[in-house]
């Protein structure tokens, strides 16, 4: 803070309109060096869930996205944060709404239920769009 109060204070002193602005870059565009990373999804019940923290955390400092869907067998809503340890963790209840516009309640399995939301993050996440698979 003592830098931002110094900074301030220094501010006050200058004259609007005093200073050059530089009418062009000094040096070109440098892009910001990136790599590939893969972005998966990881689905646990939620008996099993510190397990799946711990592969998730494990496979983002392996260089990974990894977005980790802990479902509960309840029909509570669901929450999402970005853990500390850098993933996507998203929990709560199979059966329960997950968007604004789903019913209150849905009959599902673990899997279709991984696959919509699949589906429903796949451009936001970079997750492979895969269809969703077929029930017998």
């Amino acid at each position: 803070m003592r830098g931002l109060d110094a900074g301030h204070v220094e501010g006050k002193k200058r004259v609007p309109g005093d200073g050059d602005l530089a009418v062009h870059p000094v040096a070109p565009f440098r892009p910001f060096p990136t790599r590939q990373r893969r972005s998966i999804l990881h689905t646990a019940n939620f008996w099993r869930r510190n397990a799946a923290r711990s592969r998730a955390a494990k496979a983002v400092k392996s260089g990974e996205i990894v977005t980790l869907l802990i479902l509960s067998r309840t029909a509570l809503f669901h929450q999402l944060q970005f853990t500390s340890d850098g993933f996507w963790e998203q929990r709560r209840g199979q059966f329960g709404k997950v968007a604004r516009t789903d019913r209150l309640f849905s009959i599902t399995t673990t899997r279709l239920k991984a696959e919509a939301e699949r589906q429903r993050v796949c451009y936001q996440r970079d997750l492979s769009a895969r269809t969703s698979p077929k029930t017998p």
